[in-house]
Order: structure tokens, then sequence, then C-alpha cells
């Protein structure tokens, strides 16, 4: 019995697919809540195979201040990307080093959507602040462009700010500001 998203995989890349329910549970998991949309945009030959990039495609933006609602916006992101990673791995035996650029194109895309998430979510709060640099420095396999699908992503935030912010219910220093947006 195969799952019902299975309906979706063209016939010449059935055994592949097939395959891949065979060797990973987590795959099988990951196409639990997959549309229809997005098994026909999948399920492609390695000519046509699409791969996550740094795109509005890719990373479709959330004006949501709501905590819950970001980030199930965030795990849907990369569930999405993740389908695509591992079937151009596993199903079609795409090259590694093509992975691991776009596993890393959709990492950093994640960073600054969450970090303008953060922004939002904790601007009632303590308002925002009018001057002020911020920049995340991606450490190890991120910053070598060579996440893979084990790996964790390693961010450095640094700033460089004075005064404190407006416009919140509680105004606050910029190292406290800043401190609250990195976590």
């Amino acid at each position: 019995m195969h799952p019902s998203w299975f309906q979706y995989v063209p016939p010449t890349l059935q055994a592949e697919a097939q395959r891949l329910i065979e060797i990973s549970p987590f795959f099988t998991q990951l196409m639990r809540d997959a549309t229809e949309a997005e098994c026909q945009q999948l399920f492609q030959p390695h000519k046509q195979a699409l791969l996550p990039e740094k795109s509005p495609t890719w990373l479709p933006t959330t004006d949501s201040i709501n905590m819950n609602a970001c980030m199930a916006h965030l795990r849907h992101i990369k569930q999405h990307a993740m389908r695509h990673i591992i079937w151009w791995e596993l199903g079609i035996h795409g090259d590694i080093e093509t992975s691991y650029h776009a596993i890393t194109r959709i990492a950093e895309g994640i960073l600054e959507q969450s970090i303008e998430m953060a922004k939002r979510l904790i601007q009632p709060r303590f308002g925002t602040l009018d001057q002020g640099s911020f920049c995340i420095i991606g450490l190890g396999k991120l910053g070598g462009e060579e996440l893979n699908l084990g790996s964790d992503v390693d961010p450095l935030f640094l700033w460089q700010a004075e005064g404190s912010t407006q416009g919140g219910r509680t105004s606050v220093r910029a190292n406290e500001y800043y401190n609250h947006l990195s976590r």
C-alpha cells in the first residue's frame, strides 16, 4: 500500500520514490502534509528538478505577529526545502555540492526571516531602535556553504548601537534590545 502522495509521482519516477519510502522514514514523514501541487513540483527528473534558493518562491514572507504562526511558517519553509533536497540527493542522485549550496541558501533565508519576525514580535513590548547595525555571520558549515541535512546552524550575531528603544511598553538600552532580538 502506497501513501496518498504516491499517486502524484510520474510512472517513470515511481521506482525511485518507492526506494525512498523504503530507506527514509523521515522523507515519508515530510511528505505527510505535502499538497498535490507540492508533490507535482517535487517529483521531477534530474534535469527539471527544483532545488531551494533564496527567493520569494522558496521563502515566502509572513506579516504575522503571533509567535506560533511565525514558527509554523518557518517549519513549513524548512520541510518544503528538505523534501526537495532529499529527493535530489537520494531519489535522483543529484550532485552533493549543489545540495550543500541549496541548503545554505535556504538556511540564510530562514535566518533573515527569523530576524524580521523577531523584530515584529518584540516591537510592542520594547519598541524599536532608531540607530544601530545588526548582522549575522555564519560560522562552520554555514559560513563555508557546506550545510547538509544533518548540519546545525552556527550563527554569530554582531551589533553596534547606542541609546534606548522607543515606542514600546518598556524602553530598554540597545544591548538589551539586541539580546532579545537574537533569542
